[in-house]
């Protein structure tokens, strides 16, 4: 399964979500990762489990992304990616839970 939404509302706001079962994402390689996003890209991955964010981390390790800075919900990934913007220094990918406490994923990513 691979499955794609996107929802745009220009110029205000874009949303990109995509579904990959683990299985697939695991066939890719590392090399294909590594071109969309260079070892430089700041990445922040937001998740309530604790254990699913090693596994997303580790993850990332393997495609050579490891500026990976890590919340436990959208609550408080959103005032993380605030102060970032306000230094200029923009995450480069999010990785994001979708059912969460406090604010749900797709709320947090539109915010974003």
């Amino acid at each position: 399964m691979h499955r794609v939404f996107y929802d745009s509302n220009p110029p205000n706001d874009s949303i990109f979500v995509s579904f990959v079962r683990h299985d697939i994402l695991n066939r890719k390689s590392n090399q294909e990762v590594s071109h969309m996003f260079p070892p430089e890209t700041k990445v922040l991955v937001v998740d309530d489990s604790k254990t699913m964010r090693k596994l997303v981390i580790n993850a990332l390790a393997g495609c050579k992304l490891t500026l990976v800075q890590e919340a436990e919900d959208a609550a408080d990934a959103l005032p993380m990616v605030e102060a970032a913007a306000a230094k200029n220094e923009n995450y480069g990918l999010i990785v994001s839970d979708w059912n969460m406490p406090k604010m749900q994923g797709i709320e947090f990513l539109r915010k974003v």
